[in-house]
């Protein structure tokens, strides 16, 4: 497990996955960093779609 600063940094291969790391752990007082990979990278994650 990787940490920053104290606070846990996570992977997700997609939102689904998020979303389903969130239901278990929506409680967590000290948060969460997410890592996402670079588009081209091949690496599965979640994206930051912009509208």
């Amino acid at each position: 497990m990787d940490e920053l600063d104290g606070v846990e940094i996570v992977a997700f291969a997609n939102a689904a996955a998020f979303e389903s790391w969130l239901a278990g752990h929506h409680t967590r007082q000290e948060g969460v960093w997410i890592k996402m990979a670079k588009k081209k990278s091949g690496i599965p994650s979640c994206r930051c779609s912009r509208r």
